[in-house]
């Protein structure tokens, strides 16, 4: 049995893969008011299998708690949070969640595998961005496509061709950019072309392995 953050074997579930919920930002939309009643809806539907059947969440909030309401799995699902208020500049007060599984105070909450809005922490998440910045391909990648918006671009697509020099930039400047778009390119073809590699002898292993195994 799973318990909090459980997901599937050799993976660890993103932040992206679910629902976040912001304090700041319902304190912006005034999600805050006392006695305040109302709904959170969502446009993005790259959620995990099939556990999330909503695509908005009803929110009332008094007395320093902000109750839910959606469904989850066919169930009705009502989780109260508690809100804590901490002193900011100019005598304002900045608004926190207090995560229902650790209590600790959190700006964001997430639903991806459970029932429940829990921090990042509880929930064993990571971002998008940190798995992409192990990737060679996708570093070299984006530092190709940053010197080609440098150089004037209006698009970072790397099947473009490079942009002429723009008319108020230097020679030097321009063939400097023009060098290490040139070096990070092919850096970018070369980690490609290892990572498919990779994967493909992945791949038939996995393949052979099934086969001895009949």
């Amino acid at each position: 049995m799973g318990g909090y953050g459980s997901g599937r074997r050799g993976t660890k579930l993103k932040v992206e893969d679910g629902l976040t919920i912001s304090s700041t930002w319902l304190y912006q939309k005034g999600f805050f008011k006392e006695g305040y009643n109302g709904t959170m809806s969502w446009s993005r539907k790259n959620f995990v299998g099939e556990s999330i059947t909503f695509s908005s969440i009803g929110c009332l909030y008094l007395k320093g708690t902000l109750t839910l309401a959606y469904i989850f799995k066919n169930e009705n699902v009502n989780p109260s949070i508690r809100i804590d208020w901490t002193g900011c500049n100019f005598g304002k007060e900045r608004p926190w969640f207090i995560c229902p599984n650790c209590h600790r105070r959190v700006e964001k909450l997430h639903l991806v595998c459970t029932k429940d809005f829990l921090c990042r922490t509880c929930n064993h998440l990571t971002y998008e961005s940190c798995n992409k910045s192990k990737d060679l391909s996708y570093r070299y990648s984006e530092k190709a496509k940053n010197l080609r918006l440098q150089a004037g671009a209006e698009n970072s697509c790397l099947l473009s061709p490079f942009p002429k020099k723009p008319k108020n930039m230097h020679w030097y400047t321009y063939i400097d950019l023009v060098n290490e778009y040139n070096k990070y390119y092919l850096l970018a073809f070369e980690a490609l072309k290892v990572k498919t590699r990779s994967q493909s002898d992945r791949i038939w292993k996995q393949i052979e392995a099934i086969h001895s195994a009949r």
